[in-house]
């Protein structure tokens, strides 16, 4: 399954989503405008096509692909996806690396309760 809320035309989407075995990977074009992209994303997870996301808790993967997020990024990203009841976060990092687990996730104390650890894709501009 890969889902675009945009129509078809010459432009790549910002964010493709496709179905795995194992849930659902959202993958985040490198070069487009992070404004866009967040509200891309928005109007994917929350607009007219949020309806196909609805249904159990289902483990979510986010590839950035290669850029370089500072943490008001991340959070602002992340804030999207964590908004949405049945997302749990199994990943996050660039290049597909799915086996990347940068976070711990509370099970326990619900389904978007994380703690994030050490994650080296994600530089922070102090």
């Amino acid at each position: 399954m890969i889902v675009n809320s945009e129509t078809l035309s010459d432009a790549k989407p910002p964010v493709t989503v496709k179905g795995t075995r194992d849930g659902l990977l959202f993958l985040l074009d490198e070069q487009a405008d992070m404004d866009h992209l967040c509200e891309y994303l928005h109007s994917l997870l929350f607009g007219e096509t949020a309806s196909i996301f609805d249904g159990p808790v289902i483990e979510v993967v986010v590839d950035y692909g290669k850029r370089t997020l500072t943490p008001k990024e991340v959070w602002r990203i992340l804030g999207l996806f964590q908004a949405r009841d049945n997302f749990l976060i199994k990943a996050w990092g660039g290049g597909q690396k799915r086996g990347n687990r940068c976070f711990n996730v509370g099970h326990q104390r619900g389904p978007n309760i994380f703690t994030m650890v050490s994650c080296a894709p994600v530089t922070a501009y102090v």
